[in-house]
């Protein structure tokens, strides 16, 4: 449940930062259902976030 959690938090947290950044620094709005939710199969295939498929997608 520790690595459920874990991954649930880190993707929450890393979607609330680049959609907080983009605002910031472009002044545009990111939408997490349509724009963010597609960066995560993205993450899941990469190197550095591959621990991301350990977790239940469910």
């Amino acid at each position: 449940m520790n690595c459920q959690f874990g991954a649930v938090r880190f993707v929450y947290n890393t979607g609330l930062r680049i959609i907080s950044h983009r605002y910031q620094h472009h002044g545009q709005s990111l939408s997490a259902k349509h724009d963010i939710k597609k960066l995560l199969p993205v993450a899941k295939k990469s190197r550095k976030y591959g621990w991301l498929k350990d977790a239940d997608s469910i």
